[in-house]
């Protein structure tokens, strides 16, 4: 079900793109911060969510269309972003830790969405909007730290642990925000990924997050009449 929405998703983002109306390309810089875990089956221990950062470089192509002497806008949105999944719980295959266990996985990550404005029009306006895409990473670093309890003695343990994880990811994307003169935003977004990235038989692991972010994108190729 999750991957024919994932490639209905990129159906809509093609159907969607007026090829006659006139595109306007804005880059720009995101950042902002990500609230990350992840949704299991078989792992033993409450997952608990924790904050951390993401940011990353954004393009969009905005689609200016006149109506009824009037602008309309579309946007399609291609980032690059650099996004820390981080999640902790009490156990780790099965083993009680004196405190909570800390997973880190390090991704790039490219969403590509459709941007959906709702009552705004032009370029310079502001208004709401409401996101809808995919997207898909790739792992390049992942950590365990955490403190196990032996014989009552604390061990430290930090140790890589990209093996034991999928090195790609992919899922869906949406949300909404505010677009403030065209060229600043605040953005909510949700993101959810498809496959199972832990590999363990025993144990389903699959990304989560929702995060908070501001961008600014200026135009490169605007003209005075949008």
């Amino acid at each position: 079900m999750n991957k024919k929405y994932f490639l209905s998703t990129f159906l809509l983002l093609a159907l969607c793109l007026n090829i006659q109306s006139q595109p306007v390309i804005f880059l720009g810089i995101k950042g902002g911060t990500l609230k990350s875990a992840v949704v299991t089956q078989g792992v033993v221990g409450e997952i608990n969510q924790k904050y951390t950062l993401d940011g990353g470089l954004i393009t969009e192509f905005s689609f200016i269309s006149k109506k009824t002497e009037e602008l309309s806008r579309g946007t399609l949105i291609a980032e690059l972003n650099y996004s820390k999944n981080y999640f902790h719980n009490n156990t780790y295959r099965g083993v009680e830790f004196s405190n909570n266990f800390d997973a880190s996985l390090f991704y790039v990550q490219m969403p590509i969405m459709f941007r959906f404005y709702t009552g705004f029009l032009g370029v310079k306006k502001t208004g709401f909007y409401a996101n809808l895409g995919a997207y898909g990473a790739y792992l390049f670093k992942a950590e365990h730290e955490g403190e196990l309890s032996i014989s009552g003695n604390l061990q430290q343990i930090n140790q890589n642990s990209l093996s034991e994880y999928l090195t790609y990811d992919y899922g869906v994307s949406f949300g909404g925000g505010l677009s403030m003169a065209g060229f600043i935003g605040i953005d909510f977004r949700y993101t959810i990924g498809i496959p199972d990235i832990y590999l363990n038989e025993n144990i389903n692991m699959r990304n989560k997050n929702w995060g908070l972010f501001l961008h600014l994108a200026l135009p490169i190729n605007y003209h005075e009449e949008y």
